[in-house]
């Protein structure tokens, strides 16, 4: 075991991963995935380094990307270590061409990813041909994100609170949203059953006193009237409120979220957001939705904690980041 003192480590603890692999059997003796994961959702900083020889094609790192780091995008770099071994730019370009390629096939957004391409000094190869100043401005770059860690891990669960609170936001729109309208279909049907009762009242009551029948007939349809209604309703605002949970829910996301889906910055970012939140939202949904109370400026509230202090926060923690 190496050991070494540096002041950086006063405040930071650093944790190096094993290597990724491509065939991914037996060949590890604990549960790999499970472990990346928890670093990851526990870190204030990812690093990802690749090597020139291996960029990005390994199946095991993709799986890390589109399992794990998609979610943590806002706390991720990604680097493409030891350019120095390059002998042409040439090489250098196409190596991390092919990285930026097969990190765009599983990385969920429409600009290619910002890779770090830089080298440790002192092992710079004889072969190279062109200046190292970019890269050690790179590299110095991500000394910098590293240093700043301690403010990045509050800038980090700020950005946590955000997600969170945008899909609770989410929840808590799109239930209103099916509820609202599960009200509006019971308030029908029984606008619909009064009309129906007070037109057959008024017939039987014509009947009555035009023909002078006997009122106990008039009487029992009526009531047998009044029983099928209390039967029918509650069995159509059911099978309304099922077909509202199961076809309903990505019609009700698209008309309260319209405005969003339509902006071209904004409508992958809230569909991906709405594709994690789907099944929450229906597990919520077999308490019934007439038991979800109705929104009392709770989602104004939310609106606000998003738009204002969200960003104030966030402004005071990245003010130190630039220092």
């Amino acid at each position: 075991m190496k050991m070494t003192t540096h002041p950086l480590l006063e405040h930071i603890d650093i944790v190096d991963s094993p290597g990724m692999i491509d065939s991914v059997g037996n060949e590890r003796d604990y549960d790999f995935m499970s472990s990346v994961k928890w670093f990851v959702e526990h870190s204030a900083l990812v690093l990802f380094f690749f090597d020139p020889d291996k960029p990005g094609t390994c199946s095991e790192s993709l799986r890390v990307f589109t399992d794990i780091l998609s979610r943590a995008d806002h706390k991720l770099l990604i680097v493409l270590n030891k350019v120095d071994l390059f002998t042409t730019m040439g090489d250098m370009t196409r190596s991390y061409g092919t990285l930026a390629f097969n990190l765009g096939k599983v990385i969920a957004s429409k600009d290619m990813p910002h890779i770090f391409a830089t080298y440790l000094p002192g092992k710079t190869s004889n072969a190279r041909q062109w200046g190292m100043q970019e890269f050690d401005a790179a590299r110095e770059a991500i000394e910098k994100q590293i240093r700043a860690a301690p403010a990045r891990h509050v800038d980090n669960l700020i950005t946590e609170a955000q997600a969170y609170t945008e899909g609770l936001h989410m929840h808590v729109t799109v239930l209103s949203s099916a509820r609202a309208l599960l009200m509006k279909f019971r308030h029908r049907l029984l606008l619909c059953a009064a009309a129906v009762d007070v037109l057959v009242a008024a017939l039987l009551l014509f009947a009555l006193s035009s023909l002078g029948a006997t009122p106990w007939p008039p009487l029992a349809l009526f009531l047998c009237l009044l029983l099928l209604q209390g039967v029918a309703l509650p069995y159509l605002t059911c099978m309304y409120e099922a077909r509202l949970t199961r076809d309903g829910l990505d019609s009700i996301f698209a008309h309260s979220y319209d405005s969003e889906l339509n902006d071209p910055d904004q409508s992958e970012y809230f569909a991906r957001m709405w594709g994690r939140q789907r099944s929450g939202v229906r597990r919520v949904l077999k308490f019934g939705l007439a038991s979800f109370p109705p929104d009392s400026g709770c989602s104004a509230e939310l609106r606000v904690f998003l738009d204002k202090h969200i960003p104030r926060m966030l402004n005071e923690v990245r003010a130190v980041l630039v220092r």
